[in-house]
């Protein structure tokens, strides 16, 4: 799922103008939230997620086009849990947190 969001790759700039002259392009877009697991008690987890169902319901009861919802995760969520998220129609996207750096360039 996750990779029917990502652009097209072009592999240079003059592949990129023939290719937005053929064809009119599409903005991709999601509804996005972030579920911190790692370390966290399933109960709290399971708070979080129920928030996020309703926030989740929210925003497509709101959004004037439809739009994937993704739930980024620090680490693979307890099954009871994906499946509510899933349940719902959202997509949940576990990261690992070391692949990315934070520090001052």
């Amino acid at each position: 799922r996750w990779a029917a969001l990502a652009p097209p790759h072009q592999s240079s700039p003059s592949e990129a103008s023939a290719a937005s002259s053929a064809a009119p392009t599409r903005k991709r877009e999601a509804f996005a939230t972030v579920l911190f697991v790692r370390g966290s008690r399933l109960d709290k987890v399971l708070l979080h997620v129920e928030a996020i169902r309703v926030l989740a319901y929210s925003a497509k009861q709101r959004s004037l086009r439809e739009r994937p919802f993704l739930v980024v995760t620090d680490d693979k969520l307890p099954e009871v849990a994906a499946s509510a998220l899933e349940a719902d129609g959202l997509t949940v996207v576990p990261v690992d947190p070391g692949m990315f750096s934070f520090a001052a360039s």
